[in-house]
């Protein structure tokens, strides 16, 4: 009987066929799981790493502030670091910091500088990716005022502070505009953009008056504000925990007020009767006050339950200007900041009284030190720095000591004008000590000019 194979090789061909693809099927999947990723460049996205090419600080040179112990606070002044990296699309930003001396400036993880004791340091801020580096030098410094200007300075409208090595003042030669510069005059720089009196300086922070507002901005010129948008500002004196300055009451009376360097917590000091001040001077406690007639000076204390004490009367009759010494300037205790003498420009006599002393034992005195005796020309100005007085007519500046001694003329050739004085020492030597003066003509145009206190040398600055 014939065999018939044309089933069963016709299945045979069928299943060889299956294998072969199976096999060839299995061998490209297998081809495919073994071919490399950089082969397959078109099917599998690389990823890439971007590194840094640049780290910059926000600043190369820092000031920051410990407060000196009779200051009773153990505030420190520091300031926060800020790195950037380029390109903006680095793959990574993480910053390690480090201080080259953590005995004098200690760094944290975001760049934060906080004082530990005086001294210098040099910060350094490494990019993790590839170690590039960027540096900052930071001067650890100790203030020793508890006030952001002296009582001087202010009473003479608070042109120009000094902190340290540094000059903080109103630049006549750019519409009094707030400018810093080092005692030797080195280093000038611009810091803010509005006219400005009042300058306070505490620490790492500047209190002023601008467009008659109580204005904020840091020693290096950032993080301005306006600290009381909405309520006028004159007089401003600065503490370290507290800003204090005048504005009208609700009865357009001119009162004290307090606010916290923030800007929060703005509250009256009220004072208990309706007199409207002109000039005060305090610590927290005893405060000194004028009038806006200017014919009265007054001493009161402000007690813990938020009441004022008596008021005693320091001074009756025209006064121009006067100046407030305080037991701080012979050194002390937590008590040194107590007011001591006042000396006061007597219009009425053309005199200088010296009155006090306010605080201690000893009975009130009120004297003359100096009656000017040249017509046609009147006291107009007074200062005061150690136990110096500096004081001005029309065109003359003249010095004596705080008892009446050595009253001698320094320079008699001043630009004619209202004159502001503000003694500075510039240099560990006695004769660096110069008195800059602010000049301001019948046009209110100013002009500064410093003077050595021995007259041998006289400088504009602009």
């Amino acid at each position: 009987m014939p065999v018939n194979y044309s089933k069963g090789g016709k299945m045979k061909r069928v299943f060889t066929g299956l294998m072969v693809f199976c096999i060839i099927s299995t061998f490209t999947a297998f081809s495919q799981v073994l071919t490399p990723p950089q082969k397959k460049a078109d099917q599998i996205k690389k990823i890439e790493i971007v590194e840094p090419t640049s780290i910059k600080l926000n600043r190369t040179e820092v000031y920051i502030f410990l407060y000196h112990p009779n200051m009773l606070t153990t505030t420190k002044e520091g300031y926060q670091l800020k790195a950037t990296i380029l390109p903006e699309n680095a793959t990574s930003k993480a910053i390690l910091w480090e201080s080259s001396d953590p005995a004098v400036v200690a760094v944290d993880n975001n760049g934060n500088l906080i004082p530990m004791k005086p001294g210098q340091a040099v910060v350094t801020s490494t990019a993790k990716a590839n170690g590039l580096k960027a540096q900052c030098q930071v001067y650890v410094e100790t203030t020793q005022e508890h006030f952001g200007n002296s009582f001087s300075n202010l009473a003479n409208e608070g042109y120009l502070a000094v902190q340290n090595n540094w000059i903080y003042y109103a630049n006549p030669s750019m519409n009094m505009v707030l400018h810093k510069m080092k005692l030797d005059g080195s280093g000038r720089q611009r810091l803010g953009i509005l006219p400005c009196s009042f300058i306070n300086v505490v620490g790492n922070k500047i209190f002023y008056n601008g467009n008659s507002r109580v204005n904020y901005i840091d020693i290096y010129g950032d993080m301005a504000n306006v600290l009381t948008p909405n309520i006028p500002a004159y007089d401003i004196m600065a503490t370290w925990g507290k800003v204090y300055f005048l504005s009208p009451d609700p009865g357009g009376s001119n009162k004290i007020y307090g606010i916290n360097p923030d800007g929060t917590e703005r509250n009256i000091i009220d004072w208990p009767n309706t007199v409207s001040l002109y000039k005060f001077f305090g610590n927290g406690n005893w405060f000194v006050f004028s009038d806006a007639n200017q014919r009265g000076i007054f001493l009161k204390r402000l007690q813990s339950n938020g009441q004022w004490s008596g008021t005693y009367s320091l001074f009756q009759g025209k006064f121009k200007n006067y100046v407030l010494q305080t037991l701080g300037q012979y050194g002390g205790g937590p008590s040194s900041y107590l007011p001591y003498y006042i000396y006061v420009i007597d219009s009425e006599n053309d005199a200088i009284r010296k009155i006090g002393p306010l605080a201690g034992s000893q009975g009130m005195k009120n004297e003359v030190l100096f009656r000017h005796q040249a017509a046609g020309q009147k006291i107009t100005a007074i200062s005061l720095i150690d136990d110096w007085l500096f004081y001005c007519t029309e065109t003359v500046l003249s010095k004596m000591k705080t008892d009446g001694s050595q009253n001698q003329v320094v320079i008699s050739n001043l630009p004619v004008g209202e004159h502001y004085l503000y003694p500075v020492r510039i240099g560990s030597d006695p004769d660096d000590l110069w008195i800059f003066v602010y000049t301001k003509d019948a046009q209110n145009k100013f002009s500064l000019l410093k003077v050595r206190h021995n007259g041998l040398d006289r400088t504009a600055v602009d």
